[in-house]
């Protein structure tokens, strides 16, 4: 059975020449159906930006509509999976204005991830100092061996309302999921594999070409059952985020204008 739109569709559907050099932050090449999505701040590890959150959602809508992209290998560049916020992220408090484009860009960026119908395979190449939603959203994660994830938003004088809070007691339960938040507690590698956070932990060299491997083992399988396998798997999960995302963004909000006097806003 293929899986390729009719042509009356297929006329409408981006192609990758279109958007392959489109996305500044996102590096990309396609091999045999895969695509490889490398986030980065000029070539190096990236760097946390307003431009990278509102990048993201519209990126993801592209690729994921794409018929010609059988699966994703997400991963990041230099040292870290995401290193830090850029310089001028949060330098002050959004106004409430500010906050309401923010809690639409926010909704794009895992909404439309969640929306992603191709599998995809997370190789997280080195720590991520926030943002864990993303590579936990992902259906097989590789994690380097000097790769820690963190939810920082607690310890930032912010509540952690942009999908962490949903992802997270998912996978650990609920009281485990609230101490690593309200702690901001790094998790170690082989902490995160007997959590059972990822699947691998391996050496920083190997994680991408491990991650490569268990694409193509994916791609094995029949071309309708690759496409239709993350619908079906993550259904509940997109439900549990239409039910907690918005609410957790207003919340996050809330504590955003409180977090510094309104004169400094």
């Amino acid at each position: 059975m293929s899986t390729e739109p009719p042509e009356y569709i297929a006329a409408v559907h981006p192609t990758f020449d279109q958007y392959r050099n489109k996305y500044p932050h996102v590096a990309m090449e396609r091999h045999d159906g895969i695509l490889q999505l490398t986030l980065n701040t000029d070539g190096d590890s990236l760097e946390w930006s307003f431009e990278v959150h509102h990048e993201l959602g519209y990126c993801w809508q592209e690729v994921g509509s794409d018929p010609d992209t059988k699966l994703i290998v997400l991963t990041g560049a230099g040292d870290s999976f995401i290193a830090r916020a850029a310089r001028n992220y949060r330098a002050k408090t959004p106004d409430a204005r500010e906050w309401i484009f923010d809690h639409t860009e926010a909704k794009r960026l895992v909404g439309a991830f969640l929306d992603i119908e191709q599998p995809i395979v997370a190789a997280v190449n080195g720590p991520s100092f926030g943002h864990i939603e993303l590579p936990l959203l992902a259906d097989i994660i590789v994690l380097a061996d000097d790769a820690t994830l963190r939810d920082p938003h607690v310890k930032n004088g912010l509540v952690p309302g942009d999908g962490v809070h949903v992802i997270l007691p998912l996978l650990l339960g609920l009281n485990r999921a609230k101490h690593y938040m309200l702690t901001g507690k790094t998790i170690e590698p082989q902490e995160a594999l007997d959590l059972g956070l990822v699947a691998e932990v391996v050496p920083k060299a190997e994680v991408l070409p491990r991650a490569w491997e268990f694409a193509r083992e994916i791609m094995e399988a029949p071309e309708s059952v690759v496409r239709l396998f993350r619908p079906t798997i993550m259904q509940h999960v997109k439900q549990r985020m239409l039910d907690g995302l918005s609410h957790g963004l207003m919340l996050e909000g809330m504590a955003a204008l409180d977090r510094w006097p309104s004169e400094k806003r």
